[in-house]
């Protein structure tokens, strides 16, 4: 779920970098032409703010990311991260953008391939958690006894051990 959220968070931050950038090249192209205007000011001061949101929502990423790596392999957590990128820099692009790419009968294949793709990783990766927590637990329950047995056994203490006795 963290890889999830880092890749929609970095495509949150991708496109606050977009409307960042193109605001402040618009508002310096303002400023340049109309000296020190009130909307050429507010529209740098607003370009900056989306660029600091880009990169808070990259760091955040970022964290989500490491996260996610930790909680999964790391081919199911890239995987995971890079289809919600990719679903989610679709949908900002066509709300914002006026990109038309999500409509299209090749895109939605691509993406059906995709998220059928980290559906297959998925369920390989569960397949081997449950193996291998029953590989665990037929190791602990053979190790219990071993432990059961050593508990039983007397017990000397290793400085005594060493100690000669006269």
């Amino acid at each position: 779920m963290s890889s999830l959220i880092a890749g929609a968070l970095s495509a949150l931050g991708a496109s606050a970098g977009k409307a960042g950038s193109a605001l402040l090249a618009s508002s310096l192209d303002s400023l340049r032409t109309d000296g020190r205007s009130v909307a050429a000011l507010g529209g740098a001061a607003l370009a900056v703010l989306l660029l600091a949101a880009m990169v808070v929502a990259n760091g955040a990423a970022l964290g989500y990311q490491l996260r996610g790596l930790r909680s999964s392999s790391a081919l199911l957590g890239t995987a995971r991260n890079f289809g919600a990128n990719f679903v989610c820099s679709a949908a900002l692009g066509v709300i914002f953008w006026g990109e038309r790419a999500l409509g299209t009968v090749t895109w939605c294949a691509g993406a059906a391939l995709i998220v059928s793709g980290i559906a297959l990783l998925g369920g390989e990766e569960e397949k081997e958690e449950e193996e291998a927590s029953a590989d665990g637990a037929a190791m602990q329950s053979g190790s219990n006894a071993a432990a059961a047995a050593a508990a039983a056994a007397p017990r000397r203490s290793p400085r005594l051990a060493k100690k000669k006795v006269h």
